[in-house]
């Protein structure tokens, strides 16, 4: 989970208009997005069902994990 933790701290990745080509910035974005969705999801899948119905709605794994934090 130590590769995660970059889910933890950092935003989504934003790329600027003509930093790199359409194709790299959409295959970044995607990576991303999936590999948040794994990092939040892994967490997810060990609550309870009434806890999962509270922290689903998060939308990133760093949203939930502050969420959690508190």
């Amino acid at each position: 989970m130590s590769n995660w933790a970059k889910f933890f701290k950092d935003d989504p990745p934003t790329i600027k208009e003509g930093e790199v080509d359409d194709v790299t910035a959409f295959a970044t974005i995607e990576a991303w997005e999936n590999s948040n969705f794994l990092c939040q999801n892994y967490i997810l899948n060990g609550f309870s069902d009434a806890l999962y119905k509270v922290y689903n709605v998060k939308k990133t794994a760093k949203e939930l994990w502050i969420s959690l934090d508190r």
